[in-house]
């Protein structure tokens, strides 16, 4: 079973242990490959912890920073970075501030024909062949005293960028949703050719004060759009809404919290609800760039570290028992409160609606510096859908210096191993871990893990339907992407293909991620 305790409105996922559900369960749907931070496979794990995989900062930190006249606070730049296949290049959005827009940007000659209006926030764009090096291009899309500039977007706050080949229609290749400060934070969105000509910007009439990171994607499962953006668990959330709602008079109170949108078309959108919150108001979920990989998704909810006074509300509750607060929730709360610093955790859902934290709630997926002198001491803002590699996850994020407010902003890039966001490893060293799957379908000849067992070993038993053993393996040892499974007596798995199957691991001293069928 799975441990759990409830704090308000979110669920804590403790953990897993116990016996396995009923064998007739049904297998989940056949993967290319099986993330075991989805809890949905995992029937049985005893000794054993699930733990965030870790990342490496890039030595060549920072990337990119402030350096041109027009980046005048960049802070949380609330970038968004893709790997152009079909180019062959990294392409990167991000936001910034301009202190003096109204009388130093105009529209150029690329710019849609529309009206400036009061707005002092813009998208620039950057280009990379490595994803190290990056070039800020002089475009003509807006100009800067006349200059050419890399800003492509002007007015909207917190835009999210992505490319949809799929899309039938060229014009709309690439996508951005942002939101409007005026009126009511209502979110819109644009279309573009190239990432760099955008449409005029589209009000979808949702308005959730969206003054944050906004990121849309396309959701293979369900077959729409899915828009991600940040509401108040207090305040109002309008939708196709005349007059707009005002920033003011109960609409910005509350928690901030995760707020939810669907589409088929990219323009009329469903009313957005609230999907995801931290589950104390010591901290608060500022922004959560999501995606789709491997039969989950997953979100980099960045944890916002403040005030509030989570014993004296739990003691009002209704029905309250000092049970509720665990060993766990009371060492995260005597951390929490007052720094005003933010970082990226790292969440899972099995279709946008139901989120849940991997690992310890409020733990860092990329942790700040402790130098206080370091650009990574105050905020890390994950980028928007990190890039998988052949080896190696790129998960591009924005630096600052200094605690919630405006800051210098830096684009740096962390690295996490094939597959590696959270994985299983023996809660007590001197003993082995094990964990069985639920029954899923044999769909190939080999089997292969993700795993790091340079200093111990993997092995893997393979059940039938009716729990009986029909395959061991030899103890797999090392590291690398993904390592083929060898088994003992000449075993192989051509007679199960297609067969619904358990998967028994013991592992000692190390850490296993995710595991997949080859033909």
């Amino acid at each position: 079973m799975t441990a759990a305790v409830a704090v308000g409105a979110v669920v804590l996922w403790a953990g897993m242990s116990g016996a396995a559900p009923a064998a007739d369960a049904p297998a989940p749907p056949a993967r290319q490959r099986y993330l075991l931070l989805d809890s949905r496979l995992v029937a049985k794990a005893d000794n054993a912890v699930l733990k965030l995989g870790v990342v490496k900062k890039h030595p060549g930190n920072p990337l990119f920073r402030e350096d041109l006249p027009w980046e005048t606070q960049m802070s949380h730049m609330y970038a968004s970075v893709i790997f152009d296949r079909k180019e062959e290049m990294y392409k990167c959005w991000y936001y910034t501030h301009i202190k003096d827009w109204g009388k130093d940007v105009e529209p150029g000659p690329l710019a849609a024909k529309e009206q400036n209006g009061r707005a002092n926030c813009a998208t620039l764009y950057a280009t990379s062949k490595d994803g190290i090096h990056w070039n800020k291009p002089k475009l003509r899309a807006f100009l800067y005293k006349g200059m050419p500039t890399n800003i492509v977007n002007w007015r909207d706050h917190g835009t999210g960028v992505f490319k949809d080949p799929p899309d039938p229609n060229p014009e709309r290749r690439y996508k951005m949703t942002g939101t409007r400060t005026s009126p009511g934070g209502r979110v819109h969105v644009a279309f573009s050719p190239d990432g760099v000509q955008w449409t005029k910007l589209i009000d979808t009439k949702i308005s959730t004060s969206a003054d944050t990171h906004n990121n849309a994607f396309w959701d293979p499962l369900a077959e729409e759009y899915v828009g991600i953006t940040r509401a108040f668990s207090h305040g109002k959330m309008g939708y196709d809404l005349k007059g707009g709602i005002p920033w003011v008079g109960g609409f910005v109170i509350g928690q901030r919290v995760v707020a939810r949108s669907t589409s088929k078309d990219f323009l009329k959108w469903s009313a957005p609800e609230i999907v995801f919150e931290y589950g104390h108001d010591k901290r608060q979920v500022y922004a959560m760039p999501s995606f789709y990989t491997d039969g989950v998704f997953l979100g980099l909810p960045v944890i916002y570290d403040n005030a509030g006074a989570y014993r004296e509300d739990l003691a009002k509750k209704k029905g309250w028992s000092r049970k509720e607060v665990t060993p766990e929730l009371e060492s995260e709360l005597s951390n929490a409160g007052r720094s005003n610093r933010m970082w990226p955790g790292l969440s899972w859902s099995p279709d946008t609606k139901d989120w849940r934290w991997v690992g310890r709630r409020g733990e860092a997926l990329i942790p700040l510096s402790e130098d206080r002198k370091s650009i990574e001491w105050g905020c890390i803002f994950a980028a928007a859908t990190p890039i998988v590699l052949d080896d190696e996850i790129r998960i591009y994020y924005s630096a600052q210096p200094g605690t919630h407010g405006w800051n210098p902003g830096h684009l740096c890039l962390a690295t996490l191993r094939h597959d590696g966001w959270a994985g299983y490893e023996p809660r007590d060293d001197s003993k082995e871990a094990v964990v069985e799957t639920q029954p899923v379908v044999c769909s190939g000849q080999t089997l292969s893990l993700a795993a790091d067992a340079q200093d111990g070993s993997i092995t893997v038993t393979v059940k039938n339907a009716k729990g009986s053993s029909v395959a061991e393996s030899k103890p797999l040892t090392g590291s690398k992407p993904y390592t083929t499974v060898k088994w003992k007596n000449g075993s192989t798995l051509s007679a199960h293909t297609g067969q619904r199957i358990r998967l028994c691991f013991r592992i000692e001293q190390a850490t296993l991620y995710s595991f997949k069928f080859d033909k």
